[in-house]
């Protein structure tokens, strides 16, 4: 079966984050398949809520023979796994885990559950920040812009530092 390259976010921001994030990957290799690349571990403050932690980040690119539904049935478990409970109502919140299919491959993908690439992605510093540690020719698949252009002309100022390597 052919493989595909599929770009995932992970973020943390309750308990022991590095550890998690460190954890996570490695479930992440075990389910979903070969981690080709990874980004260092980046300390960023919470978008679009308050919160008492900042968050740990990083962007991994997996190469995997799942197709992209079934990546991310596999992100959802492992976010309940870790302890994660999704809330029902609109908003951010805290979180022990986080992950999010960036891109897959240059598809463009709209069903209900899944939008490719991830409809914020090009809004969050947090995330371009790591993703052109990884891949610095990625290009978006919708506005095709690389991840560089997409960084000059980003509209979040939030702080983004690299803490650690994952």
């Amino acid at each position: 079966m052919e493989k595909s390259k599929c770009y995932i976010s992970l973020g943390s921001n309750l308990g022991d984050s590095i550890l998690v994030l460190k954890k996570a990957n490695n479930v992440i290799e075990a389910r979903i398949g070969n981690v080709i690349a990874k980004s260092s571990l980046y300390r960023s403050e919470p978008w679009g809520f308050e919160a008492d932690n900042d968050f740990v980040n990083a962007v991994i690119i997996v190469e995997t023979e799942l197709h992209p539904k079934q990546v991310l049935e596999q992100l959802l478990i492992i976010e309940k796994d870790f302890g994660r409970e999704r809330k029902k109502t609109a908003g951010y919140e805290s979180r022990i885990l986080d992950l999010d299919i960036i891109s897959y491959e240059q598809e463009v993908i709209h069903k209900e559950g899944l939008i490719v690439p991830h409809p914020k992605m090009h809004l969050r510093s947090f995330v371009l920040v790591p993703l052109r540690e990884v891949d610095n020719s990625w290009i978006h698949p919708v506005t095709k812009e690389t991840v560089g252009q997409l960084i000059l002309v980003l509209d979040d100022d939030s702080k983004v530092n690299k803490i650690t390597i994952i």
